[in-house]
């Protein structure tokens, strides 16, 4: 039965990851008026799935539909098709896209996917050929594993022997389900009834594996902007193409219709005009989709940078704090009488050599530990400082790589500054380094 909790309203649902945590999730794809509605309906024994009888699409938002099947709990997932009535393509992949890295972000991963084909369709259309084109992209290749590729439509096949040639060309065709077929995804057939519907699923979840699709790892685990993965690199190069090819077509007719004024064939003139009128539209509808795509690339990016604004900030003054902590702690255990810890003060902060008798300027012993401790607590703060500005890049080149530098010249900064204490400390066992001491 369908559960309204379940139903996703927009393209970022709010849907209550507990709801279907037990769920197994299977998403039901292909071209519209492919039958994935009826399937649902049929499946789950619902009433409140919408089933439209011609090609004009039903489904306009992802909506899951859940279930019992053999004592388990199942949620459909039904998907706009990329050639929707009433949608673009590209606002139809923006809307699935987000959904399913929605879905990802809440651990929600699919059980498998059922795609359907019409087995009445006399051939792939083009159509056909770029839905399955940026299924394929949208999936990736290890999730074919559970994958079922289903053909509908069979009650209303009067010629069993070219539906028989159908189906065998969808199975042995690379360019359609063969290369599918070869790489562990199924073919079977749907024939409009409760069991049939069913056991398409049933055997989908006999292996309890989940899977995550190509565009989840994308979106989600590589932080990609839709139009960056290889689903929007797909849908980008087949919009240019089709624009290209309408403003071929544009040209050409511009060139008809001054051939049609030259014969001063009026009636010709007006239809190479309309059709002009026509490709034009088509040509401005794929272009306006593609600006769409970059549009919404351009959102992400945004909503990206201030993110990363934010972290920054909060990075910052963590630092800040720490940094002001640290110094202060460190400043007062400087100011404190010290005493020395026999091999590692040797080690560390190596002491004057008493061989090298009185300073030439008279200065005393008191005073020689000032300056050294003043030169020590500067050495300190310089090295802490280093490896602040290092630790910080650091943490900043996880959320962007042009950190990767400046924590770099953090790590330069360390070792410059050690060297310099290190020097610092041969030059005390030095007598010239007394002459310094008291010019500084």
């Amino acid at each position: 039965m369908f559960n309204p909790e379940l139903r996703a309203q927009d393209s970022s649902p709010d849907l209550p990851s507990g709801a279907i945590a037990d769920h197994a999730i299977v998403a039901v794809m292909g071209t519209t008026g492919s039958g994935k509605s009826t399937f649902i309906q049929k499946a789950t024994g619902s009433q409140d799935v919408v089933v439209g009888h011609t090609y004009a699409a039903c489904t306009q938002v992802p909506q899951l539909y859940d279930f019992t099947l053999d004592g388990k709990n199942v949620a459909l997932l039904d998907t706009p098709g990329f050639d929707d009535t009433y949608k673009t393509d590209s606002e139809v992949l923006q809307g699935v896209a987000e959904f399913l890295a929605f879905t990802y972000r809440k651990n929600m991963k699919l059980s498998g996917i059922i795609y359907l084909q019409r087995i009445t369709d006399p051939r792939m259309t083009h159509g056909g050929r770029a839905n399955l084109e940026l299924f394929r992209a949208l999936c990736g290749d290890d999730p074919l594993r559970k994958v079922t590729l289903a053909t509908t439509f069979w009650g209303e096949m009067r010629n069993l022997h070219r539906a028989a040639e159908h189906e065998e060309e969808l199975k042995s065709n690379p360019d359609y389900w063969g290369e599918m077929l070869a790489k562990k995804a199924s073919m079977t057939q749907f024939h409009d009834t409760k069991d049939s519907a069913q056991n398409i699923i049933r055997d989908l979840l006999e292996n309890e594996e989940k899977i995550t699709l190509k565009i989840q790892e994308e979106m989600v685990d590589q932080k990609l902007g839709l139009i960056q993965t290889t689903a929007g690199e797909t849908l980008k190069r087949e919009l240019t193409e089709m624009a290209e090819q309408h403003e071929k077509q544009v040209q050409m007719l511009k060139q008809e219709i001054e051939t049609a004024l030259q014969m001063r064939d009026y009636e010709l003139k007006e239809i190479k005009e309309q059709q002009a009128r026509k490709s034009e539209r088509a040509r401005q509808t794929f272009q306006n989709q593609m600006d769409a795509l970059k549009a919404h690339n351009r959102e992400e990016l945004r909503a990206r940078d201030m993110e990363f604004d934010a972290r920054l900030m909060t990075i910052r003054r963590q630092q800040e704090t720490e940094t002001l902590t640290a110094r202060t702690a460190l400043e007062e255990a400087l100011s404190r009488p010290q005493t020395p810890i026999p091999n590692v003060e040797e080690a560390l902060l190596p002491t004057s050599d008493p061989a090298l008798g009185p300073t030439p300027n008279g200065q005393t012993d008191t005073e020689i530990q000032k300056e050294k401790s003043r030169h020590k607590r500067e050495k300190y703060l310089s090295i802490f400082g280093a490896v602040g500005t290092t630790a910080t890049a650091a943490g900043l080149s996880v959320i962007n790589p042009l950190a990767i530098p400046v924590a770099f010249a953090g790590l330069v900064g360390i070792i410059n500054a050690c060297f310099t204490r290190r020097e610092a400390n041969d030059l005390e066992r030095r007598p010239e380094v007394y002459q310094d001491i008291a010019a500084g």
